[in-house]
């Protein structure tokens, strides 16, 4: 699974009050480091965080192993003494990696936004018998 290349507006803060651990390192009057990865962010002016510009836009393309199955079936003739017909193990996953073009971690790809939980990866693991 993937997204061709498309660029979306990154914001500042993800709330109204709390700035992104990437922005951190913005601008302030206690840290006027010239040489600071963002420019001044604002809690308190906040329109200042939202005007348009071409800095905050993002490329969000990506690529994602959404699900993926393995498995192993057993050849009958080795189950007969077990007086099994049939005998397979698997293992399923999902959200198992990706990769993204410019986005932090946190990111959501699915739903293009930072206000939601990141994906999980969620494995199971299974026998499946017949007798």
């Amino acid at each position: 699974m993937g997204l061709p290349i498309r660029d979306i507006l990154l914001l500042a803060f993800k709330d109204a009050i709390h700035p992104r651990r990437e922005h951190l390192d913005s601008w302030t009057e206690s840290n006027p480091n010239p040489n600071a990865k963002y420019p001044r962010l604002s809690a308190s002016i906040r329109n200042q965080n939202y005007e348009t510009s071409s800095y905050w836009m993002v490329n969000t393309t990506y690529v994602k192993l959404k699900s993926l199955q393995i498995g192993y079936t057993f050849k009958p003739e080795l189950l007969k003494k077990a007086k099994m017909q049939s005998l397979r193990l698997y293992a399923d996953f999902y959200n198992l990696w990706t990769i993204y073009s410019q986005m932090p971690d946190d990111f959501d790809v699915e739903n293009q936004a930072f206000n939601s939980y990141p994906q999980q990866i969620v494995s199971s693991f299974g026998v499946s018998v017949t007798f």
